[in-house]
């Protein structure tokens, strides 16, 4: 069996993620990767929510954090309101992703071209998607993803690339 490279494999899964997904209209394949490390427990949960869920999370926030006592209490309704957002889905809208930098001794190979070829079927109502992580805890503080996608005609004829990194996470309790 020869090995091919990395960019050809991922051309050959994007046309046949295409071609089978095509038949359900207006479609986006998009790859989804997780750079992020030191993640307390490295399969990420995520879904494609028609809504961001950023407003409303803000919103509570405001409203019920300052009313909290404890560290611990806080952490856990953080999380419980960042969730909420998931609270609706079916299983079958559920799907995780590994962060292989945050798994012990993973090979480097797999650390660096792992990723997720996703098909997004439908636009939803505001022509776009977001792919939303659950919150996750990264050495012990809640953080989460949300990557907002373009569901224009324009856009599905491109290849999405969304990146859970260090760079685009959400604190999702701010530091004093």
């Amino acid at each position: 069996m020869a090995i091919q490279p990395v960019d050809s494999v991922r051309a050959t899964q994007a046309a046949g993620a295409e071609a089978q997904i095509a038949s359900a209209g207006h479609a986006r394949i998009a790859t989804i990767r997780a750079t992020v490390s030191d993640v307390d427990y490295p399969m990420i949960p995520f879904a494609m929510l028609k809504d961001d869920p950023r407003p409303a999370f803000q919103q509570w926030k405001e409203a019920y954090l300052a009313a909290i006592e404890g560290k611990e209490n806080v952490l856990r309704a953080v999380c419980e309101a960042w969730n909420r957002a998931f609270i609706s889905l079916k299983p079958e809208q559920l799907f995780f992703v590994c962060a292989w930098a945050s798994v012990p001794d993973a090979p480097a190979l797999v650390v660096q071209v792992s990723e997720l070829l996703f098909g997004i079927a439908t636009p939803g109502p505001h022509r776009k998607r977001w792919c939303t992580t659950r919150a996750v805890t990264r050495q012990g503080e809640p953080i989460a993803w949300c990557c907002e996608i373009d569901m224009s005609e324009e856009a599905c004829s491109q290849v999405a690339e969304i990146v859970f990194s260090e760079e685009n996470m959400i604190q999702l309790v701010e530091k004093p």
